[in-house]
């Protein structure tokens, strides 16, 4: 698959199942490869043992823990390397933004650690020479995150509030720490599907009737 983007001309990315199981280094590796297609560049998967001995991954930055940052930062001359080719100096960090256990809105710590987790990426792809991150949302864990859960959650406009500043404290970790970055997201706004049937005249009444909150989330990111 490609996502393209028409700027001063087409940019073409490539993603795909099998990018989503490979390393930076064996990216690195078939540059050479990469560079004979018409590829402006890839999404990279962070995925790696870490010394208090876990597995953290791109696929899990929300239910991880906080990401050693500077055991993370030692892989930024291998991004720097990628970032050199042709074909892959529009590369981005990948992120999947959909727990694989649904946190709850009011857990303080479990959003801080999500938060520092996207600045920890802002950062790599900064240092590392990189446009930005991937924002991936798709519920493939079915936790339905971004769906009021009124037992768990309590009342909707007190919940979406909340997601509000959450959105805010996870875009805001970015942007603090790359200002330019650039975000590559597949759903963002068409997560919400009646909004494509065709666009409502009315969206932010339509996520409030169908008690959605990742409508109020993103709100937070334009927030900041």
């Amino acid at each position: 698959a490609t996502a393209c983007s028409a700027e001063a001309r087409v940019k073409c990315i490539g993603h795909g199942w099998d990018l989503l199981h490979v390393t930076l280094e064996e990216v690195l590796a078939n540059a050479d490869r990469f560079d004979r297609t018409a590829l402006d560049g890839v999404t990279l998967m962070i995925d790696m043992d870490v010394k208090d001995g876990r597995h953290i991954t791109h696929a899990h930055a929300m239910t991880d823990g906080r990401w050693p940052r500077g055991e993370l930062a030692a892989r930024i001359p291998v991004l720097k390397s990628i970032a050199a080719h042709p074909s892959l100096r529009e590369s981005f960090l990948s992120s999947w933004w959909e727990p694989t256990k649904r946190l709850s809105w009011k857990d303080d710590k479990s959003w801080a650690d999500f938060a520092a987790n996207m600045g920890t990426l802002a950062y790599l792809a900064k240092e590392g020479g990189l446009p930005g991150i991937l924002v991936y949302n798709e519920d493939y864990p079915k936790a339905h995150q971004y769906e009021w859960n009124p037992a768990a959650d309590g009342d909707y406009e007190t919940t979406a509030k909340l997601a509000r500043i959450r959105g805010r404290e996870v875009f805001g970790a970015i942007f603090r720490e790359y200002p330019d970055a650039v975000l590559l997201a597949f759903w963002l706004y068409t997560q919400e599907n009646e909004w494509n049937r065709p666009a409502p005249d009315r969206p932010r009444q339509l996520a409030e009737d169908n008690r959605r909150l990742w409508p109020a989330f993103l709100d937070g990111m334009w927030d900041v």
